[in-house]
């Protein structure tokens, strides 16, 4: 994915082992960049990462900032961000795909509109950046990935995440999201369920079946035996269809009966996902609009959309993109992770390859268990550069696909 925002309560998993990749005798750095109108809503959760041996520090954007304008703003907090890392985020890339990033760095505070005045008293500045996929059709788009360090190949040196809140009470939600993720145990089927859904791919109505296969034995691969999987494709050609008018009503259900973990996988855009088309007519799957109405009781799962866009953020003001709106509902998901421009979108279900290690070895923070999910594409397993490239181009004979041995 070219950018990532992380809209996420970023250090929020149920507690298990301390992750192998995280001695427990070496205190993990936590940046919390944050206005001081947010920090006493903050205290409960700050105080808890204290528990956890994080060794955290705050960073006003105000005071980091003053008076620079434009561009600078970002290169000032970004700098800033910098010289609290032990190492000042320089260090080269640890050739183990398990090393623990050098700090993790959550951003507590909405990032202003296109034409909103930077209110560092609330807000906080995000990169805009040019897509480069397309030269002839080049177009602009939000990213924090400059908070994250990258290095000279754009691997982040920090894991970066964003509350966009835009007051204290939003801030305090937050935080009660996160922490009754972690601590939440009452028992339940739901906690050994796996949530899949799905968009057609809308390639050609020979191709999208075989697509949806691959990402169900690639998801079944990862699970144990007792792990259950609940599966939705808004395909009218699919066993998994519950019918066009009851899609969005099955996706908000799910939504709403939440399981730990939940992969969204198709197409999208900045503030919703692709439709279902059935006999001439358009139903909606999931939209900005359907995110506010989610009514959950449990704690919200963790949410990643392998689709185009939705991640979008930075929008003009009071609008939000899907997954910010998800992200900002009390009783929708506890973290999302989405791209804010376009991506591989199926050939990101191979993310799915970490999910193992998330849902069977839980890491004490939702920022570790992303990572995880990341760093699995570094230790790929038996044919899974034939699965990619055919993600990728639906239309090659797998055949013809070279083998994985060569990667």
């Amino acid at each position: 994915m070219r950018s990532i925002v992380w809209l996420m309560g970023l250090l929020a998993v149920p507690q298990g082992p301390v992750p192998e990749y995280a001695p427990d005798d070496q205190p993990r750095t936590l940046l919390v960049v944050s206005a001081p109108l947010y920090r006493p809503a903050l205290e409960p959760w700050l105080q808890r990462r204290q528990r956890q041996r994080y060794r955290v520090e705050l960073i006003d954007p105000a005071e980091t900032i003053g008076d620079s304008r434009g561009p600078e703003v970002v290169e000032r907090l970004r700098e800033e961000i910098a010289r609290h890392v032990p190492d000042g985020g320089g260090r080269a890339v640890h050739p183990n795909a398990d090393a623990v990033p050098a700090a993790f760095v959550l951003l507590v505070g909405d990032a202003p509109g296109p034409t909103e005045p930077l209110d560092t008293r609330r807000l906080i500045p995000t990169a805009i950046q040019t897509e480069k996929a397309r030269p002839s059709a080049p177009h602009r788009f939000a990213s924090d990935n400059v908070y994250g360090l990258p290095d000279e190949r754009g691997v982040p040196r920090l894991a970066v995440g964003r509350w966009p809140v835009r007051s204290p009470e939003e801030a305090a939600m937050q935080v009660r999201k996160s922490l009754r993720y972690e601590t939440d145990q009452r028992p339940g089927l739901h906690r050994s369920t796996f949530t899949f859904l799905a968009t057609t791919p809308n390639y050609d109505p020979v191709l999208d079946p075989v697509l949806e296969k691959v990402a169900m034995t690639m998801l079944g691969s990862q699970l144990g035996p007792h792990w259950g999987i609940r599966a939705l494709y808004s395909s009218p050609r699919s066993e998994f269809f519950p019918g066009p008018e009851e899609t969005a009503r099955h996706v908000v259900r799910w939504l709403e009966d939440a399981t730990p973990v939940t992969l969204f996988a198709g197409h999208g855009f900045d503030c919703g996902v692709d439709v279902v088309r059935f006999e001439g007519r358009e139903f909606c799957v999931l939209d900005a609009q359907l995110a506010t109405t989610i009514q959950g009781d449990r704690p919200g799962t963790l949410l990643w959309m392998s689709t185009c866009s939705c991640g979008a953020f930075a929008l003009p003001p009071p609008e939000r993109g899907l997954a910010e709106s998800l992200m900002m509902n009390p009783r929708g998901p506890t973290a999302v992770v989405a791209g804010s421009d376009e991506t591989s979108a199926y050939a990101n279900t191979l993310l799915c390859l970490g999910l193992a290690q998330v849902i069977e070895r839980p890491p004490d923070t939702l920022g570790q268990a992303v990572l995880r999910c990341k760093q699995a594409l570094s230790q790929p397993g038996p044919g899974w550069l034939k699965k990619l490239l055919l993600s990728l181009e639906p239309t090659e004979k797998p055949d013809h696909l070279p083998e994985d041995h060569h990667h």
